[in-house]
């Protein structure tokens, strides 16, 4: 039986949601920092809310392209049948 914080700690890695894009995966230097990255998203969720955010970064992961700008585009997954 798995306790609450095993199914928590399953449930924060998408691969359990989606499939990841090999060109995500590929060595690579980055271009800002992890505590850069993770302010600037505290940012974005504030601003666009978590749930879109969420969305936003599964399509990411799946090799969707995000635009910089709002879009009218719905970049989910289930929305583009994939």
């Amino acid at each position: 039986m798995h306790s609450e914080d095993d199914l928590k700690t399953v449930f924060i890695y998408p691969i359990y949601a989606v499939s990841i894009d090999p060109d995500l995966v590929v060595p690579h230097e980055p271009l800002v920092s992890k505590q850069r990255w993770v302010d600037t998203n505290k940012n974005l969720i504030a601003e666009i809310g978590l749930d879109e955010w969420l969305h936003r970064l599964l399509a990411i992961l799946e090799g969707g392209y995000v635009p910089a700008s709002d879009s009218e585009d719905d970049l989910r997954p289930e929305a583009n049948g994939r």
